[in-house]
């Protein structure tokens, strides 16, 4: 299955685009390039994160596997157990770090709180996620088993449904009160799509599948632009949440093309390192977003749309190299 090595190529570089340019187009006029710039890129890569949810729902939540509770959760401590803590407390102690290096005392109260809140660094809200995703996973794996695959599918368009009216309320109400234990349960959809896609053998046609993701990126670009023009109000950037009606279409029709994207992108060995090293890029990366950010501010680049070009590209060799590095230390390979 090389289009699950493909989509995890081509998800870290959409994350990377989306941290690239959220940082470096901070711009409130929507009549400026930037603007336009900024909603384009966050509209296009946000399917990102769903796709590494399906991503993980298509190789554990298969039923035929003769694995153990005791062994899946071993397997799944020892990938991210150690990368949580190590990068958790790496993170705290960078944040801290910038904080002094530009003459601001070190609020450690705040520190702590954002640990509490399961993001101790904008990114790494996910490996919380993932933890409780991971802890319910034997029950999904049961519930799949058990269950044919038009009930699976019935299930899922239910939860997804659900999610996306969750995330409209959350979004309309500005209630973010979620704790981060229950953060997985609106993922859970995307898991379990990921299982579905990977066992359909409908054939869609391509054109089918494009219309849809370019039809979902497109409506998300016009809400948002639409949203902020004639409302002024952070409502808008629903459609830029991983739940939205427009995201969840995306994200589903763009993995449907992965699948499509069935072969060797450059050659087996390049790209099983690649594949191999894309978490630890995932950790890695906000380092250099932040230091890249810093430098221009301080040099006073002006940064535009062939700016974010580069600093993207930047981002993807240095965390690359830097994820390659720490993968042949063996006092730190297993922190990725």
């Amino acid at each position: 299955m090389y289009y699950l090595d493909n989509a995890r190529i081509f998800a870290i570089v959409a994350v990377i685009t989306l941290h690239v340019s959220g940082d470096f187009l901070i711009v409130s006029d929507i009549r400026s390039s930037d603007w336009w710039f900024r909603n384009f890129f966050e509209s296009a890569t946000r399917w990102c994160v769903p796709v590494f949810v399906m991503i993980s729902g298509a190789l554990l939540l298969d039923p035929h596997k003769q694995e153990s509770t005791k062994v899946f959760y071993q397997k799944r401590l020892q990938r991210i157990g150690i990368p949580l803590v190590f990068w958790s407390l790496l993170f705290l102690s960078w944040t801290a770090l910038r904080q002094w290096l530009v003459g601001c005392s070190v609020d450690f109260s705040v520190l702590l709180k954002n640990l509490l809140s399961g993001e101790p660094y904008y990114h790494l809200w996910y490996l919380y996620m993932l933890v409780f995703l991971y802890l319910f996973s034997p029950l999904l794996i049961a519930i799949v088993k058990r269950s044919n695959r038009d009930q699976l599918v019935f299930i899922t368009s239910i939860m997804f449904v659900l999610a996306a009216l969750n995330t409209l309320i959350d979004t309309i109400f500005a209630t973010n009160t979620d704790l981060f234990v229950f953060w997985f349960l609106s993922f859970i959809p995307y898991y379990v799509a990921g299982y579905l896609i990977r066992t359909d053998d409908n054939n869609y046609r391509l054109s089918s599948l494009l219309s849809v993701l370019i039809g979902s990126i497109a409506a998300t670009i016009l809400a948002c632009f639409i949203g902020a023009y004639f409302f002024n109000l952070g409502v808008w950037q629903y459609f830029y949440k991983y739940l939205s009606v427009t995201m969840i279409p995306m994200s589903i029709s763009i993995m449907y093309l992965f699948k499509k994207i069935d072969y060797v992108l450059i050659s087996k060995v390049i790209d099983k390192k690649v594949v191999s090293l894309v978490f630890g890029i995932y950790l890695i990366h906000p380092f250099y977003v932040d230091s890249l950010f810093a430098l221009s501010r301080h040099y006073q680049f002006t940064v535009g749309i062939v700016g974010v070009l580069v600093a993207i590209l930047l981002v993807f060799i240095m965390s690359l190299l830097s994820a390659l590095i720490i993968s042949n230390v063996p006092l730190l390979k297993r922190t990725i």
